[in-house]
């Protein structure tokens, strides 16, 4: 039960990550070049999910370990 859970919070923790990552790229874009943020940025949020949902697991495994 702990890995599918460890997947998710890998999952959400990514997520929220690359929305931050994602807005202030965004963001500075914006000012800084007045243009508009390209669609790899937009994306960031979901490989940054990707990686968690992967990375999660691991992190319970090494966790367990100990």
């Amino acid at each position: 039960m702990r890995t599918p859970l460890a997947a998710l919070a890998g999952l959400v923790v990514g997520f929220l990550a690359g929305e931050l990552l994602a807005a202030a790229i965004g963001i500075t874009i914006h000012v800084v070049a007045d243009a508009e943020v390209p669609l790899a940025v937009r994306l960031t949020p979901f490989y940054l999910a990707a990686g968690g949902l992967f990375v999660g697991p691991l992190i319970a495994r090494r966790a367990k370990r100990r």
